[in-house]
């Protein structure tokens, strides 16, 4: 069936196609905590993990997932790179690293090490190293659904 993908992978969104979109959208411009401005001093990030989520990548493929659209969304200009590398043993996946890595202008870096973290805590850790600053919610994008259109123009118009 079309249009499944996204309710497969998002099941808290809306089952009708265009409030499902409309959710998906703004889901990727508002992720709770994510939307931030980062520094200029920022040059680039780089993201190295796992396929699959065995021996502590869990964190750094949901931080992936669902926070990097959001920072990539409100900092257009920011390379950002992603590694995900297939392992084909155990013992080669224990060694695999779940690293976010900051690139500065300066030429300076800083890593995350990510193994056994949740995304909540990579996230923070993310936002204390770069300083960023959270983007206020009146400046955020909001697709309004029809419905979602409506009620706002009552709100206005009593």
């Amino acid at each position: 069936m079309r249009g499944q993908g996204l309710t497969k992978m998002y099941k808290e969104l809306p089952k009708r196609r265009f409030a499902r979109q409309a959710a998906h959208l703004n889901m990727i411009s508002n992720y709770p905590n994510s939307a931030v401005k980062l520094p200029s001093t920022v040059a680039s990030l780089e993201l190295t993990f796992k396929t699959n989520i065995e021996n502590g990548h869990a964190g750094i493929k949901n931080f992936w997932k669902y926070n990097l659209k959001t920072i990539q969304f409100h900092n257009p200009q920011l390379p950002i790179s992603v590694r995900r590398i297939k392992t084909a043993d155990e013992e080669e996946s224990r060694k695999c690293p779940s690293v976010l890595k900051i690139n500065m202008l300066d030429g300076g870096s800083q890593t995350i090490d990510c193994k056994s973290k949740r995304s909540e805590a990579i996230l923070q850790e993310f936002l204390e190293l770069t300083k960023a600053e959270s983007i206020p919610e009146d400046e955020i994008p909001v697709v309004l659904t029809p419905s979602e259109k409506i009620v706002q123009q009552e709100k206005e118009f009593s």
